[in-house]
C-alpha cells in the first residue's frame, strides 16, 4: 500500500520551526530576577536623576546651615608695578637724575663776619635747600612705588541676628531633602515593578510560545492522522476539514505568542539598557515565589506601610514642597 502525504502537510512542517532556530537558544545570556534587578537600579536614568536631585537638595541644605557658623575668608594678591609715580624723578632715558645732595647743613647765622660773607653763606644756604630731594628722609623699606606688591587678607564674621531669614532658607532646604528622598524612593520602587512586571511577562511569554508551538504540532499531527483515516475511508471529509481548520487557526496564534514575548523582551532590555540584539535566558521560573522574597522588593513588599492618601509620596511631596515655600517667604519677610 502506497500512502501520499499532502502537500500542505509538509508545508505545516517545513515552517514549523524548532527549539534549535529560536533566537534565545544561541549565545543567550543567562539573567535572574536578582540580577535583572540590580542591573536595572544601577543603569536607571530615573533612579540616576532623583539621587542627582537629592544629592543637589543636600548641597543646598549644607549652603543654608553654613550661616549659623562663623564665617572666614582668606584673599592674597600680587602686583608687578611697569612704572609708577615716582617714575618722574628719572631722567628722559630711564636712567636716574643727576645725583642732588641729600642732606643740607643747618644755617647758622654768624655777625661777626662781614656783610659780603654773610650773604654768601645765605645765598649758598637757599640754593642748597633748592637742590636737596624731598623724598630723602624716607627710607627703603617704605611700599611706595616698589615694583613687587603682595598683599594677603583674612576676614572673620559672625552672624548674630538675621531677622529670619537664615531659619527661613534652612527650613525650605530642610523641606527639599525629604521631597528628593521621597523622589529617589518612589523611583527605585516603580523601577523595581516596572523589572519584575516586565521579567515575569517575558517567562510567561516563553511559555505561552511553547504551548502555542505544542499545540500547532499536536494540531499537525492530528492533520496528519485524518488525512490518512480519510484515505482508508475511517473518517469522512467534514473530520478532515475540521482538523485542517483548526491547524490554520492557531498558526496565527503561534504568531500573535512570539511577537508578544518579542516585545515582552524589547521592553525588559530597555529597562536594563541592554543592546535590542542581545539574546537572553531567563533563569527564574514564574513559580518560583522565593526568588522574590529574597530581593529588594522584600522591603517595599513585606514592609507594612500606610495606604492612606495622606501618607502617599505625591501627597507628602506637596506637603514639603508647601514648607518649603513656607521657609522661603519667612526669608523674604525678615529681608
Amino acid at each position: 500500500m502506497r500512502f501520499v502525504i499532502p502537500a500542505v502537510a509538509l508545508l505545516a512542517f517545513a515552517v514549523t520551526p524548532t527549539s534549535a532556530q529560536e533566537p534565545q537558544a544561541a549565545a543567550a545570556k543567562p539573567l535572574s530576577l536578582v540580577e535583572a534587578l540590580e542591573i536595572a537600579e544601577r543603569e536607571s536614568e530615573a533612579v540616576g536623576i532623583a539621587r542627582g536631585d537629592l544629592a543637589r537638595a543636600e548641597g543646598e541644605r549644607r549652603q543654608a546651615r553654613s550661616a549659623y557658623y562663623p564665617q572666614l575668608a582668606g584673599s592674597a594678591s600680587y602686583t608687578r608695578t611697569l612704572r609708577s609715580q615716582f617714575s618722574a624723578l628719572q631722567d628722559g632715558d630711564g636712567g636716574p637724575a643727576a645725583p642732588v645732595p641729600e642732606e643740607c647743613a643747618a644755617f647758622a647765622p654768624r655777625p661777626g663776619l662781614p656783610v659780603e660773607e654773610r650773604l654768601d653763606s645765605l645765598e649758598a644756604a637757599v640754593e642748597c635747600a633748592s637742590n636737596a630731594n624731598p623724598f630723602a628722609g624716607l627710607g627703603d623699606d617704605l611700599p611706595f612705588g616698589r615694583e613687587n606688591t603682595y598683599r594677603l587678607g583674612l576676614s572673620f564674621s559672625q552672624t548674630l541676628f538675621s531677622g529670619g531669614r537664615v531659619a527661613g532658607r534652612t527650613q525650605a532646604a530642610n523641606a527639599n531633602v525629604r521631597s528628593a528622598t521621597l523622589g529617589v524612593t518612589a523611583a527605585r520602587a516603580q523601577l523595581l515593578l516596572d523589572v519584575t512586571q516586565a521579567y515575569y511577562d517575558a517567562a510567561l511569554g516563553d511559555r505561552l510560545v511553547t504551548i502555542a508551538q505544542a499545540t500547532l504540532e499536536q494540531a499537525d499531527t492530528t492533520l496528519g492522522q485524518a488525512q490518512l483515516a480519510r484515505e482508508v475511508g475511517n473518517q469522512s471529509e467534514f473530520d478532515l476539514l475540521r482538523a485542517r481548520v483548526t491547524r490554520d487557526n492557531q498558526r496565527p496564534v503561534v504568531i500573535q505568542r512570539r511577537a508578544a514575548r518579542d516585545l515582552a523582551y524589547y521592553r525588559l532590555k530597555n529597562l536594563l539598557n541592554l543592546p535590542l540584539e542581545q539574546p537572553l535566558a531567563l533563569t527564574s521560573e514564574l513559580v518560583d515565589t522565593a526568588m522574590v522574597r529574597t530581593t529588594r522588593l522584600v522591603e517595599l513588599v513585606e514592609t507594612p506601610a500606610d495606604t492612606t492618601t495622606d501618607a502617599r509620596a505625591p501627597v507628602l511631596q506637596a506637603h514639603e514642597a508647601v514648607k518649603s515655600q513656607q521657609g522661603l517667604l519667612r526669608a523674604a519677610r525678615a529681608q
